[in-house]
C-alpha cells in the first residue's frame, strides 16, 4: 500500500477549530494605499517587498508605510480575476545576487500564459530591471493559476505552484505543468534530483502533481507546507513530498470514500495534513511559518494561513506538532474584522503582518471602501498597575517557572491562553507564589473577578 489513510482525521477538521479571543494581540496598520497585493515577503533590506495583481511591485517601510515603486509592467501583465502579477522570491544570497523571481499572467496571439522571470535590483535606480524569460510554458485562466513562488535556501532551488485552470485532467496529466508544484533551478533550468526527469513524456520540472490551485508555501521544521483551495470544501494543508501525487481531481481532503481509496492505493496519492472543511470553502491563500525564535512564543512553530471567503475571512494559526509532521490544533484570529486576506509575511525575528485583497472584485461592503491594507500583528504591552489602583501587581514579567502575584482583592484567580481556554485556577493566592512550570511558553491572561493582567511564560 502506497498511502497512510489517516483515520483521525476529523480532529484535523477546522470546523472544531478554537475561537480566539486575540486576547493579548493588536494590529496596526503599515499602509492602506494598495489594490490587490498578492505577494508580501519581508526583504534584506529590512523593508516589505510586494506584488500587486495590476503588475506593480513596490518596497513598503515596514514602520511608516512608505511606499516606493520598483517595476511597473502593466501594459504587460494580463489581470483579470485570480491573474495578473503574483507570485515573488528574492534570491537567498540577495547582497551578492540582486535577482527577484515573478511569476505573472500574460497573453501571446490570444493564448492565455503563465511566465517565470528574473530581474535584477539596480539599487542605485532602486528599481527592478533586466527581464530574463525563465519559463513561459504553463497555461493560464481566469481562476486556478496557483502561482506561489518559494527558494529553497539549502539547494537554491525555487519552488512554483500552478493550477488546473478548471481543466481537471491536467492535474494528473505528467505531460503538462499545470496542477502541479514545478522546481527550477535559479537560472531556469531542470534540477537533477526532479522526479521525473527520466520519464518518457513527462514534463521534467514536475516536483509534485494532483494540485488543484495551491496559493501558499512556506518552509519550515524541514519541510514544505502548502494550502490548496478545496472546490467546495475541503481545502487543504499539505506537506509538498517529492514525486507524490495529491489526488485531484479524483479526491478532495482526505481518502475517505471507496472511490478515492481505490484511487489512493494505485496511485500514490499523499493525504493532507489538515483538512479545513464547513458548509462552504474557507478560501486558503498564503502561508507563512513563524520561527521558534520569534518573538511573539505564542506563534512559535506555528503555520499562519490568510483565509479569502468574502462572508467570514480570518488568520487561521496551524499549531503544528514539535516535528511539524502533524496539526495539532488551529486557532482563528480576526475573523471578518479587515475582510479578504491574502497573504502573510513573518520576518526572520518574528514580526508578523498580512495583507488584505478586498479590491480584487470579491470583496464586499465597507470593505471595499478603500485601499487594500497591509497589518502588522503585535503583542500588547503590559502596564502593572500600582497598588493604590486596588489592581494585581505579577513579577518577574516575562517568568519562568514562579510568577509572584500581589492580589488586594481577592484570594482566587484563573489562568486563561490568548483564545480564552481556562488552563488553571488558583485559590489562596495573596501575595503568594504560583508554580507556572506546566505551562509551555507563550501569553497568558491571569484573572480575578475584578480585575486581569497579561503575563508571558518563557
Amino acid at each position: 500500500m502506497k498511502f497512510v489513510h489517516m483515520v483521525l482525521c476529523a480532529t484535523l477538521v477546522l470546523s472544531c477549530s478554537t475561537q480566539a479571543q486575540d486576547a493579548g494581540l493588536q494590529t496596526r496598520i503599515v499602509t492602506s494605499s494598495l489594490d490587490t497585493p498578492w505577494e508580501v515577503l519581508w526583504g534584506p533590506d529590512d523593508y516589505l517587498w510586494v506584488t500587486e495583481r495590476k503588475g506593480v511591485i513596490s518596497r513598503v517601510h515596514p514602520d511608516n508605510g512608505t511606499v516606493h515603486q520598483l517595476l511597473d509592467i502593466q501594459d504587460v501583465v494580463w489581470e483579470y480575476s485570480e491573474a495578473g502579477m503574483l507570485g515573488m522570491a528574492l534570491h537567498p544570497e540577495f547582497e551578492t545576487a540582486p535577482y527577484v523571481f515573478i511569476a505573472y499572467n500574460f497573453i501571446v496571439e490570444g493564448d492565455r500564459k503563465e511566465r517565470l522571470s528574473r530581474f535584477f535590483y539596480d539599487q542605485s535606480m532602486d528599481s527592478l530591471v533586466a527581464e530574463v524569460v525563465l519559463y513561459d510554458e504553463v497555461q493560464a485562466s481566469n481562476n486556478h493559476n496557483g502561482a506561489r513562488l518559494l527558494i529553497d535556501p539549502n539547494d537554491n532551488t525555487l519552488y512554483m505552484t500552478t493550477g488546473e485552470i478548471y481543466n481537471l485532467p491536467l492535474a494528473q496529466d505528467l505531460s503538462s505543468p499545470n496542477g502541479k508544484t514545478l522546481r527550477f533551478n535559479l537560472d531556469g533550468t531542470v534540477p537533477d534530483d526532479n522526479p521525473f526527469v527520466d520519464t518518457p513524456g513527462a514534463n521534467p520540472y514536475i516536483w509534485s502533481y494532483g494540485h488543484r490551485n495551491h496559493q501558499g508555501l512556506a518552509f519550515g521544521n524541514g519541510r514544505l507546507y502548502s494550502s490548496e483551495h478545496g472546490q467546495n470544501i475541503a481545502d487543504e494543508v499539505n506537506e509538498i513530498l517529492k514525486g507524490r501525487n495529491y489526488g485531484w481531481p479524483s479526491v478532495e481532503g482526505f481518502c475517505n470514500t471507496a472511490q478515492e481509496l481505490t484511487f489512493c492505493e494505485a496511485n500514490n496519492v499523499q493525504e493532507p495534513m489538515g483538512e479545513y472543511e464547513s458548509s462552504y470553502t474557507y478560501a486558503v491563500a498564503g502561508i507563512d511559518f513563524y520561527p521558534r525564535s520569534g518573538s511573539m512564543s505564542q506563534f512559535r512553530n506555528c503555520l499562519l494561513m490568510a483565509c479569502l471567503k468574502s462572508s467570514e475571512p480570518k488568520l487561521v494559526q496551524i499549531h503544528l506538532s514539535e516535528d511539524g509532521g502533524t496539526i495539532e490544533d488551529n486557532t482563528i484570529h480576526f475573523e471578518d474584522e479587515f475582510g479578504r486576506l491574502r497573504d502573510v509575511c513573518v520576518s526572520p525575528s518574528g514580526r508578523l503582518f498580512f495583507s488584505t485583497s478586498n479590491l480584487d472584485g470579491r470583496g464586499r461592503p465597507p470593505f471595499t471602501d478603500e485601499g487594500d491594507k497591509i497589518i502588522e500583528v503585535t503583542v500588547k504591552e503590559v502596564s502593572v498597575p500600582n497598588e493604590d489602583d486596588h489592581g494585581a501587581v505579577v513579577f518577574p514579567n516575562p517568568c519562568n517557572d514562579v510568577l509572584h502575584w500581589q492580589q488586594l482583592d481577592g484570594a482566587s484567580a484563573t489562568i486563561t491562553d490568548v483564545r480564552g481556554v481556562t488552563l488553571m485556577r488558583i485559590t489562596d493566592i495573596t501575595s503568594g507564589r504560583i508554580d507556572v512550570r506546566q505551562l509551555p511558553a507563550g501569553m497568558y491572561v491571569l484573572s480575578t473577578d475584578t480585575c486581569s493582567t497579561l503575563f508571558t511564560k518563557l
